[in-house]
């Protein structure tokens, strides 16, 4: 297996997992959604429309101290009226958790207590490269670039934990609508072969 067929392989993985993690905590309902771009001192944050399938932009925090951080970023939540938090993941290529990474969860595990919400980590690997090609396609450079960066990164993630959440809704449905029809053939058919309700006067 080459190295990009592992990662790929990592990748999906890692989303499998994410959702029946999701499914188990029966996240997926409708509110607005807060996405984070943790950073050492700018941190980007992005919320989503009501129905979550749209991220936008709110803006850039600056700050070095975590648990201020974290307070500024529960307060951005309440502001937002958010539901939920995406709390970016920044795994290794190969999809081991480095220091970023670790950083990470514990800032998701303190905005839990701070907010009460649920909070999710996202798999933000190519995000700031992806970001930067949006802000190249735009033009946006120098002092500009530096404001808005993180707060693109968030949205970034927070559109690709919205896309994921809606395609596995999309493939869950029919599922779920298959297994109640199988349900409901099966009643019909123990009705049938019930002796006391044939009709047959027996």
């Amino acid at each position: 297996m080459t190295e990009r067929a592992a990662d790929t392989a990592a990748d999906a993985a890692y989303r499998t997992e994410f959702a029946a993690e999701m499914e188990a905590a029966g996240m997926g309902g409708k509110g607005k959604i807060l996405g984070v771009d943790l950073g050492t001192v700018r941190t980007g944050l992005a919320v989503s429309d009501p129905s979550g399938l749209l991220a936008s932009p709110v803006g850039t925090v600056t700050q070095r101290d975590p648990d201020r951080l974290a307070e500024q970023v529960a307060q951005a939540a309440r502001e937002q009226a958010a539901a939920e938090i995406v709390v970016g993941h920044p795994r290794n290529m190969d999809g081991t958790r480095g220091e970023s990474a670790r950083r990470a969860e514990a800032f998701a595990d303190r905005l839990r207590l701070l907010t009460g919400l649920p909070v999710s980590l996202w798999d933000e690997r190519m995000t700031t490269v992806s970001a930067i090609g949006v802000l190249n396609e735009t033009n946006t450079r120098g002092k500009k670039r530096k404001a808005v960066v993180d707060t693109v990164a968030a949205t970034i993630i927070l559109q690709d934990f919205l896309d994921f959440r809606a395609a596995h809704a999309a493939h869950a449905a029919p599922a779920s609508q298959a297994s109640t029809a199988s349900m409901d053939t099966q009643d019909t058919q123990d009705t049938q072969d019930s002796p006391g309700l044939r009709g047959d006067g027996g």
